[in-house]
């Protein structure tokens, strides 16, 4: 029976004080100075201590090793998404780290302190301030910040700042919780109300304080960090605008070239493309696409035929493979393309049998106005490199009339195109993501640069109509967004306030002890006193009755 009862009481132990420490680290967690991954304050180390001197290590250290496990799961794991191998041992080790920290915080209480849970005379305190706290705090900082480390989630560059600030927090949340939950639950008798009112209430004030002022001046870093990634986003969209003018623009010279000529061969067409397009990575293919009627079929292959193409012919894809395509009334085929090397399968490609191309096509034909594929993958390129081509009107004009004869085309890569741009970003910590939102049901990603989310900066989206297409670019700051900008005065708020208040408690606890141990003497002093003056009297009046005896029988 007493063995069920002791088993009983261990379990609740443990499940209350996983609670406390969850929670308690939970409001540490808000107390983190973003971007860190330590908190400068980290209340829950002071709880799980407290509960382990009032009650029993062993069901403490476990509760507190399965709360910091589900903490900092929580964190690395992206809050349960993503449960990878790495985001199981990390949290595994840093909740053994800090188990393991409790207990040799309570061996050290109990060696230098005795196992009196009471903090009544200065030099006690100070054994706890100076030799308990800061030994005991090594432990969690040391484990924590080398398992960051070697699972590369902190840089070599952070490590110190990194372990002092985890050292600290676990050593000011010792020092300004762990005495105050003592006194606060200690038995009867070991504390008076009134000076436990004396330590709460000055603490509650300053912790509270501190911790208004500290957001007040977190908000205010925010606000600064997200008007800087509003510029960056601002700088970078029209970079990418005038990317997007400057691809136009050379479609839009092959455009002049075939307006200005009545006939343009293929070799003159391969020489202008050499001339203008040798040294721009920019853009992938260019090509000449002429609207041909059934009629004409003939004529046009064989032109292409005496050109140097014997095998030419107009071609529709299928099966992954071309093959000679079947009479139509009208016909879209590509005659001209360069590098013709590189894209030798796609001359005679007829562009309307393409799934979309026909409908865009004739959109030019009647607007008179280029337009824009949606993202595409090319043959030769990975899933993820994504593509699009730029198709401007080419005009034949009558002396009363005109009308669309064929289409330029310009095929951009959007690695090449947008590259350098979102390069620049990523260096700068700032990831760019662009979506073909044309179909907003539908949104067709052309081009993306995944970062680990920075979580306290807000992801900025902006928005670039080009061509008959609506693009959406998301820039999303990465962890490492001004990383090195440390925010130290909110830093200093917070460590100088929990300072204070932790120095303002350890003194109203000597002083209080000290007054309380002075009344005591006082009355063992005044008890003492009394029994010698009552001792005395008895002893006077006993005299007095021997002399009156001693006069009565004379």
């Amino acid at each position: 029976m007493i063995r069920e009862t002791l088993i009983h009481n261990r379990i609740i132990i443990f499940i209350l004080s996983g609670l406390a420490y969850y929670f308690a680290g939970m409001i540490g967690l808000e107390l983190a100075i973003p971007p860190g991954f330590a908190s400068a304050v980290w209340p829950a180390s002071g709880v799980a201590l407290a509960l382990a001197i009032l009650f029993s290590p062993a069901p403490v250290a476990l509760g507190t090793f399965a709360a910091s496990f589900l903490l900092n799961l929580q964190l690395t794991s992206a809050i349960y998404n993503q449960l990878t191998l790495s985001a199981l041992i990390i949290p595994f080790f840093i909740g053994s780290g800090a188990a393991l920290q409790l207990l040799v915080g309570w061996g050290l209480f109990k060696y230098f302190m005795g196992r009196t849970t009471a903090s009544d005379v200065g030099n006690t305190i100070i054994r706890f301030s100076l030799v308990v706290v800061p030994l005991s705090c090594l432990v969690s900082a040391s484990v924590g910040v080398v398992t960051l480390q070697l699972n590369a989630v902190i840089s070599h560059d952070v490590f110190v700042f990194t372990w002092l600030n985890w050292w600290l927090g676990d050593s000011i949340g010792i020092l300004l919780f762990t005495p105050m939950i003592i006194v606060v639950f200690s038995k009867e008798g070991k504390f008076k109300f009134i000076r436990r009112m004396q330590v709460v209430i000055p603490t509650v004030l300053i912790f509270t304080s501190t911790c208004m002022l500290f957001f007040w001046s977190i908000e205010i870093r925010q606000e600064k960090m997200n008007a800087e990634v509003e510029d960056e986003a601002k700088r970078y969209t029209q970079e990418l605008k005038i990317k997007l003018q400057l691809s136009k623009s050379k479609v839009q010279s092959y455009q002049a070239f075939f307006q200005g000529s009545d006939y343009i061969s293929f070799k003159e067409f391969q020489q202008y493309s050499k001339t203008l397009l040798d040294r721009d990575s920019h853009l992938y293919a260019v090509g000449w696409v002429e609207i041909i009627q059934h009629s004409n079929r003939d004529d046009v292959v064989k032109s292409l035929r005496m050109q140097g193409f014997p095998d030419f012919e107009f071609k529709t894809p299928k099966d992954k493979r071309m093959e000679v395509l079947k009479t139509k009334n009208k016909y879209y085929p590509l005659l001209y393309i360069y590098p013709y090397e590189l894209n030798k399968p796609a001359l005679g490609l007829d562009l309307s049998e393409l799934p979309g191309r026909l409908e865009l096509l004739k959109k030019i034909e009647v607007t008179g106005k280029g337009r824009v594929t949606k993202p595409i993958t090319l043959v030769q390129e990975r899933e993820n490199d994504k593509s699009f081509v730029i198709y401007l009107p080419i005009w034949k004009k009558y002396p009363k009339d005109e009308e669309i004869k064929g289409f330029a085309s310009g095929v951009f890569r959007a690695s090449e195109l947008f590259g350098n741009a979102i390069n620049e970003a990523e260096k700068n910590n700032i990831g760019i993501s662009i979506y073909d939102i044309t179909d907003i049901t539908q949104p067709d990603m052309l081009i993306e640069r995944p970062v680990n989310s920075h979580g306290y900066i807000r992801e900025k989206i902006k928005y670039i109509d080009f061509q008959g297409r609506r693009y959406q670019i998301t820039f999303t700051p990465s962890i490492n967004f001004k990383a090195n900008d440390k925010d130290w005065v909110s830093w200093i708020i917070l460590i100088c306030g929990f300072i204070i208040a932790a120095l303002i408690q350890a003194f109203i606890l000597m002083m209080s002890g000290a007054i309380e141990h002075t009344n005591q003497v006082v009355k063992i002093r005044t008890k003492q006193l009394t029994q010698a003056i009552d001792k005395a009297e008895s002893a006077n009046k006993a005299k007095s009755m021997f002399l009156a005896n001693m006069n009565h029988e004379s």
